[in-house]
């Protein structure tokens, strides 16, 4: 991971500034108004005239104290957190989904600055990640929006090798938790699983979706895997999967369950078929492929593949 950012550092030390604070509408932030000549609200000895504010208006607000975080601040956070590692498309999607994008951008370089989060892009010029620093989860449980049990504050970044991989687990989890094409109760990623299922069991799923029992409604126990065909199918992933299956089966509790593969190549997913066919598993099994679309539109073509698929 590149070395964290200085751009959160105390705007007063050693004479450096840091960037102006906005607001969620893009106005200057009330306790960053420049100190200017003939600007009576302006702090500083310029001021002309007593300010008639109350103590605790922004713009007399201690520089000591905790930065004030509105609960979508704190749901932003948390969705950070929760995602091991996040792309800000899948964070405006989730958190913003009626904004602009320059909205996202204030409120990530606004977390980052107050050191509540870790920004930086992949190859300087593509795709923004952000993860949860160590400040920025004891603010959320700190707020009851989560347990630091299901926070994760990474210490590297995710490898490049892995990364497609995460990102599309997180943005199949988005897609599931948005309702579509039912909501579900819980949405863990392998990372959450691997940390709550001890001892581990012999298989971990990409994704574990649980839609509660309820009255017209039977509840759903899916595993989703993303298939970026690094495995063999015969000597890893089969296997994998027939495990999976006998998880599903031990927990179900009368729930009906199910597997859902996503994979990409034509080819594969006609092999991983016809491979399935021969060995049997003792639940439903659905294959189908990644979409071509990435980033927002792959959100939206997610949706509709996971609809027809569930």
């Amino acid at each position: 991971m590149p070395p964290s950012s200085q751009a959160g550092a105390d705007p007063g030390a050693s004479g450096l500034k840091g960037p102006t604070e906005t607001d969620e509408q893009g106005n200057p932030a009330a306790d960053s108004v420049a100190a200017t000549p003939g600007n009576p609200d302006a702090p500083g000895p310029q001021r002309s005239q007593p300010s008639s504010r109350p103590p605790s208006s922004p713009r007399s607000r201690d520089p000591r104290a905790p930065v004030p975080l509105s609960r979508r601040d704190l749901d932003g956070l948390a969705l950070i957190g929760r995602s091991y590692e996040l792309a800000q498309y899948q964070l405006h999607a989730a958190i913003f989904p009626e904004n602009v994008e320059s909205i996202v951008t204030r409120y990530a370089g606004r977390m980052e600055f107050h050191k509540y989060l870790v920004k930086y892009r992949l190859n300087k010029t593509g795709l923004n990640r952000m993860h949860l620093t160590a400040k920025g989860r004891d603010a959320v449980v700190a707020a009851g929006v989560a347990t630091a049990r299901e926070l994760f504050v990474p210490r590297v970044a995710v490898a490049l090798k892995d990364l497609a991989h995460t990102c599309w687990i997180n943005d199949v989890s988005i897609v599931l938790r948005s309702g579509t094409p039912r909501a579900f109760d819980t949405v863990q990623p392998a990372w959450a699983l691997q940390r709550l299922l001890v001892p581990a069991p012999v298989a971990i799923p990409d994704i574990l979706a649980i839609r509660k029992p309820r009255p017209g409604d039977a509840g759903r126990l899916l595993c989703l895997e993303i298939d970026l065909g690094g495995e063999r199918l015969k000597a890893t992933f089969i296997p994998k999967l027939g495990a999976m299956a006998g998880l599903l089966l031990s927990w179900a509790q009368g729930t009906p369950v199910g597997i859902v593969v996503l994979t990409k190549g034509t080819g594969r997913a006609a092999s991983l078929k016809a491979q399935l066919a021969e060995v049997g598993l003792p639940v439903p099994i659905a294959i189908e492929m990644l979409p071509r679309e990435v980033a927002r539109p792959g959100l939206v073509a997610l949706r509709v593949l996971l609809a027809m698929a569930m």
